[in-house]
């Protein structure tokens, strides 16, 4: 059983249980023995993407000199295929921290992704003052202000779309907690602000969506709280419905649009461990 750090590079393949994992380990790629090629989040080993080749007789995935990333069968037949565009010999397949597979060609553009890059907060990671939380495109972010108030900005016009309203407060970080709880703290340890998550959903994380809300997510992919859009409030909305946006970025799918990615955007978050 192999395993491949961060890249494959031209003529090299995954045969059935090897891996790819991310540079730090926070995600892994593996061709399975019942023939799939999953993409895990490996904090609570969940799938992000899949190439839906179960039940097949996959013998590799190869990362082909053509730039082409293929899937074969033990009779050599091409089971699924990135379809990566003529011209780009030479690309190489990477498996980033942010969770996205995606194709570079030589000339460090990317050609095909995953689309699997979500920035999030996990169990046990926190943001600082100053600290900020992007959407996957961009368009809003979350920062833990100086003056104590946790806000969530629309990017292009830094319009105001949520508040903590603990403006004034002595803030010193804002934890996703491992019982599925958000909560603000000041420096001497006070819960300044919660989300008051329902009990029952630990190992749930928040993320930042690009229609302007945060919000967590269970394990079972629950929404269990969400922010309302234009308000400040010190507390939190418990949501019953499935958020529409959020089971797009969740669907397993074949094949997905080549995008660039942004690695700056994640390098901002900064995460500690507690």
């Amino acid at each position: 059983m192999a395993t491949y750090s961060g890249t494959l590079n031209p003529g090299q393949q995954l045969n059935v249980n090897d891996t790819l994992t991310a540079p730090t380990n926070p995600y892994q790629l593996i061709l399975q023995a019942d023939g799939n090629l999953v993409l895990y989040r490996l904090a609570d080993n969940y799938p992000t993407w899949a190439s839906n080749t179960v039940g097949q007789s996959s013998q590799f995935a190869i990362m082909q000199d053509d730039g082409n990333f293929v899937i074969y069968d033990t009779s050599g037949k091409a089971l699924w295929a990135s379809n990566t565009p003529s011209g780009y010999g030479g690309a190489n397949l990477s498996l980033q921290n942010d969770g996205n597979l995606v194709i570079y060609s030589p000339a460090g553009s990317a050609i095909w992704a995953s689309n699997t890059n979500m920035p999030c907060l996990f169990a046990g990671q926190q943001l600082l003052v100053n600290d900020t939380l992007h959407s996957p495109s961009n368009s809003c972010y979350l920062i833990l202000q100086a003056d104590g108030n946790l806000v969530l900005y629309q990017t292009n016009n830094n319009q105001a779309l949520w508040a903590s309203g603990t403006v004034g407060k002595a803030s010193y970080n804002a934890i996703m907690q491992g019982d599925g709880n958000f909560v603000i703290y000041d420096v001497s340890g006070n819960a300044l602000w919660a989300s008051n998550t329902p009990t029952g959903y630990g190992g749930s994380f928040l993320t930042v969506m690009d229609q302007g809300y945060i919000t967590i997510i269970s394990p079972n992919d629950a929404n269990v709280w969400a922010s309302s859009s234009g308000s400040s409030s010190g507390g939190g909305d418990s949501v019953a419905v499935v958020l529409q946006a959020v089971e797009a970025v969740n669907v397993v799918t074949t094949q997905s649009v080549a995008t660039e990615t942004s690695v700056g955007v994640i390098a901002e978050v900064v995460i500690v461990l507690t």
